[in-house]
């Protein structure tokens, strides 16, 4: 026994050296699994988070297509029951004597309701040149009564069409609306 005491003290850093080797081994080892854990566990969260996100989005995207659905069959309904109304406003006001009773305008009246008259019936996307000159008196009009009440009755409808669609889109919005 005593004659392997030499070879002992001689082994001896190489053994120290081994257990040192396999204590960073260990360590190295032990961190990387830890650290692969916790990206898998923050990976499995993120999937999660952004299941959960897309999950939120489909149901606002249906959410959105039923308010716009509900809006347009609503105004499509409100649309016929409003032309119908005006429909027999126009019969009606077609039914009295018919009037040769004559409005005159000026030539500046003339002028700015041609200019309302061609914005109103133009295409929204092109820009429309507006005659700001004052048309001379020959070209100054009139119309009779009739002429008007039938302008009237059609302007009433335009409007309420537009107002019926303006509400139409404040209401979606407002169903579509996060609490």
């Amino acid at each position: 026994m005593v004659a392997l005491l030499p070879l002992l003290w001689r082994l001896l850093p190489y053994a120290l050296g081994a257990i040192a080797l396999g204590v960073a081994y260990y360590q190295a080892q032990h961190w990387c699994n830890s650290a692969c854990t916790d990206a898998r566990a923050e990976a499995s969260e993120l999937r999660e988070q952004i299941a959960l996100a897309r999950k939120h989005r489909d149901e606002l995207a249906v959410k959105w297509a039923d308010a716009i659905q509900k809006t347009e069959r609503i105004y499509v309904e409100s649309r016929a029951a409003r032309e119908d109304d005006f429909q027999r406003i126009r019969e009606r006001a077609s039914t009295g004597s018919p009037s040769s009773v004559r409005i005159p305008l000026d030539a500046l009246s003339a002028g700015l309701l041609r200019d309302a008259h061609r914005i109103a019936n133009s295409d929204p996307s092109a820009p429309v040149r507006i005659d700001e000159a004052a048309p001379t008196v020959s070209t100054a009009t009139g119309a009779t009564v009739d002429e008007w009440k039938l302008t009237y009755i059609d302007a009433a409808a335009a409007y309420a069409d537009a107002k019926a669609g303006w509400l139409g889109c404040v209401q979606s919005y407002e169903a579509l609306r996060v609490p």
